[in-house]
């Protein structure tokens, strides 16, 4: 891999600022996050904002490898939190002055896997055997924790290929390469080398003298560059410099080795020369109270200093008995509550336990955080945690939590040329899709065997039509029918008036479902034509909906723990469900054609939730649960990066995608 920084005329506009900043994995610990590549602009730049590109590329570099037991999806998501607590604290300072000014992006790349995000005017293109895509448009949906200022959202994931090369572009620069049909030169090349981008560049010489701007290219080179060619290589256009490949990490490295080893030398001579002085004795002065007036009236201070101290000291203890009294006073309460809860346990009234638990969980974290920072405190502490820890496994087991340590891998996809994020099941096959790229994929779930199957079109939603048969929909309005092995027909569908944002796609007999982001509407639509769902009546539409289910009625998966159930137009009734760990971020919900449970997906906590829609208590997979409670969860520390899920036909077995390993589990022990 071979990575160029291209900076063209960096003082070209004296309000305009801009840079690339590259890091390599120095070590083995790092390398299991791989590289990553940032390029920015702030335009209409303010003094003391110089060095904002720098410190917030540093901020995100920072925690991107501050631990290394994340995957680097997780480790970019939360290093985009940094960047985003950087950039609010700025405004919060009163600095707004980089709001619509700033472009930024930020790429991270591992094992030819790579996920990318950017802000404002800032274009990422990947050129691939001779077609160029720009990935920008295709953003794939990884909410990250909001902010009251988020400025880096959302995320695209995506798997390259050898020769494949990604092109990030300031928007002025952007647009020469498009012009001047550099992007289609750079594309129709057989073979990438750094002479043959010199010659393009060279070529557009008078052109690129008059933009100003970035280009930060990545080269996906069979052959690992030699240290030759990680030293950084320069060449001019007139006064203006192009930096061409280089691997920051080794180069910043040695340099500032280099640079210190002239000052310690300095240090150590210095340290030789100079004696430091003696320290001197001190003789402390008698005090006459009576002849200086000057010196008692210090005195009196001094012992009214004293004197304050001395009742803040008292003052202090008195306030911190009082706190820890009245905290002593709420955990007897809590011990109570708990101690009716294991009797609603004994009595067999679990959904009173339940509710109990989740209270005195509550309560106690409360408490937790709240605990002055004390001796006596800390052993009250360790009361708390240990009636937490009991309280804990009271509720893992009424939410029926079972954590598996070692899931049943089905397949890995680290050998196939496609990075899944979405799947879909008909039969006895898996077939797996990128709304980034094009193809399938699908997989035998019995043979354990898969294969390609290539396709001029990206998709971004699926269900089955029928059991070898179906239907994508791809924004934003075509519909798609795959019948198996590899026959495919495209169809247009008649939109209403209107700007959608549509994040999800069901069937429900023979019609079809949009989730509408922007508007909270709904579409029913045929092979032909959508509609508006949604009766003028309706009193309630979706707001921060996420994803939809259809069973007759709608329901409508919200941010947080509530579910929107919607029938014949109308809004019916919001469920909001008691369980443990709190529902929180869920990303996915579906209603298999004949159970009456939810398949709940919740990425953030590693899980995958079932729970009972509706009716009386009832016996399932041979264990007694209540309306609206969990059947089952399974959570495990390698799903730590969750993206889709589907289900058997008897609803038994569960196919977990994470990241590119895909998972099966089933619901009874086999």
């Amino acid at each position: 891999m071979k990575v160029f920084e291209l900076h063209f005329n960096p003082k070209g506009k004296e309000d305009t600022i801009f840079d690339s900043f590259c890091y390599e994995p120095i070590n083995i610990d790092e390398k299991k996050l791989g590289s990553l590549y940032m390029a920015g602009e702030l335009k209409n730049v303010l003094p003391q904002n110089y060095k904002l590109l720098e410190d917030l590329s540093s901020q995100i570099k920072k925690e991107y490898y501050r631990t290394f037991s994340r995957s680097p999806e997780k480790a970019l998501i939360e290093s985009l939190k940094k960047g985003n607590e950087f950039l609010e604290k700025l405004t919060k300072e009163g600095d707004v002055s980089w709001l619509g000014n700033l472009n930024f992006a930020v790429i991270s790349l591992k094992d030819y896997l790579f996920q990318f995000t950017k802000v404002e005017n800032i274009l990422v293109f990947l050129l691939r055997g001779g077609k160029i895509t720009e990935i920008t448009e295709n953003l794939i949906r990884e909410e990250i924790e909001p902010y009251p200022l988020k400025v880096f959202g959302n995320i695209i994931s995506g798997k390259l290929s050898e020769d494949d090369i990604l092109l990030i572009l300031t928007k002025e620069v952007s647009e020469i390469f498009q012009n001047e049909n550099l992007l289609e030169d750079l594309a129709s090349l057989e073979t990438f080398t750094e002479k043959k981008l010199k010659e393009l560049l060279w070529k557009k010489e008078k052109i690129l003298k008059e933009v100003s701007g970035i280009a930060l290219l990545i080269a996906l080179t069979k052959e690992p560059p030699t240290f030759k060619e990680r030293i950084p290589k320069l060449f001019e256009f007139e006064m203006e410099k192009f930096s061409l490949p280089r691997r920051i990490s080794e180069v910043i490295l040695w340099g500032f080795i280099a640079a210190l080893s002239p000052i310690k030398t300095l240090i150590l001579k210095i340290s030789r020369l100079i004696k430091l002085p003696a320290l001197p004795v001190l003789k402390i002065p008698r005090f006459q109270l009576l002849r200086f007036e000057k010196t008692r009236k210090n005195l009196i201070l001094v012992l009214i200093f004293a004197l304050v101290l001395i009742i803040g000291f008292y003052l202090f203890q008195f306030q911190e008995k009082r706190e820890i009294a009245k905290i002593e006073k709420n955990f007897i309460q809590i011990q109570e509550k708990n101690q009716k809860a294991e009797n609603f346990l004994i009595l067999k009234n679990y959904q009173e336990a339940n509710l109990l638990f989740l209270e005195t969980w509550g309560e106690l974290s409360s408490i937790e955080k709240t605990l002055p920072e004390s001796e006596k405190a800390l052993n009250f502490k360790n009361e708390i945690l240990v009636l937490k820890g009991k309280v804990e496994s009271s509720l893992s087991k009424l939410n029926n939590l079972i954590k598996i340590e070692e899931p049943e891998l089905l397949f890995n996809f680290s050998q196939t040329k496609l990075a899944p994020q979405k799947m879909v099941k008909i039969g006895g096959k898996l077939y797996f899709f990128n709304p980034a790229t094009e193809n399938l994929f699908w997989i035998d779930i019995f043979k354990k065997t898969g294969e390609e199957i290539k396709t001029e079109r990206k998709f971004n939603f699926a269900q089955p039509l029928n059991s070898n048969s179906i239907i994508f929909f791809s924004k934003p309005d075509i519909l798609t029918v795959f019948t198996e092995p590899n026959q495919f027909s495209e169809s247009k569908i008649e939109l209403p008036a209107g700007d959608f944002d549509f994040i999800d796609f069901k069937k429900f007999y023979s019609n079809f479902y949009l989730l509408d982001k922007k508007q909270g509407e709904i579409l029913k639509c045929s092979l032909q034509k959508c509609q508006p769902w949604f009766s003028k009546e309706s009193s309630k539409k979706p707001e921060n909906a996420i994803s939809l289910a259809i069973d007759g009625s709608i329901w409508i998966l919200n941010k947080g723990d509530t579910i929107n159930r919607y029938w014949g137009g109308l809004y019916q009734e919001t469920l909001k469900f008691d369980i443990f760990p709190k529902l929180e971020k869920p990303t996915k919900i579906s209603i298999p054609p004949t159970l009456p449970y939810f398949y709940i997906l919740e990425p953030a906590k590693n899980r995958i939730l079932i729970i009972k829609k509706s009716g009386s208590p009832s016996q399932v997979f041979g264990e007694k649960i209540w309306e609206g409670e969990v059947i089952k969860q399974f959570q495990s520390d390698k799903f730590d990066n969750l993206k889709d899920f589907a289900i058997s036909e008897d609803g038994r077995t569960i196919w977990l995608l994470n990241s590119l390993i895909l998972y099966q589990v089933p619901l009874i022990s086999r």
